[in-house]
């Protein structure tokens, strides 16, 4: 007998048997109705955490580029009010074309 290799099977336990349940099973690689509905919960979460802050990124890049920018802008002296040479209004179409 080759003891450098051995065919050990070991029962699984609760936890193993709940992930090949629930999740994947190697033994059975096409995923039964079980598995494929809690891959779909796992992936909604996941993409509505993912929505979620996306979102927020969204509206803090809003809130930076046209509040915050443009009052600082104003602050400076690069714009100026609306009877001014460089009216604030500018700010909505020559900031952005430089960006992009």
């Amino acid at each position: 007998k080759d003891d450098s290799i051995e065919d050990v099977y070991v029962e699984p336990g609760f936890i193993s048997s709940f992930f090949r349940n629930v999740f994947y099973d190697p033994d059975k690689p096409e995923f039964s109705s079980l598995q494929q509905n809690c891959w779909a919960v796992v992936i909604g979460i996941f993409m509505g955490f993912f929505t979620a802050a996306w979102n927020k990124s969204v509206e803090y890049l809003i809130d930076v580029f046209w509040v915050t920018i443009p009052k600082y802008l104003l602050e400076k002296g690069i714009f100026t009010d609306l009877d001014g040479f460089l009216p604030l209004p500018h700010y909505f179409w020559i900031c952005p074309d430089g960006w992009f």
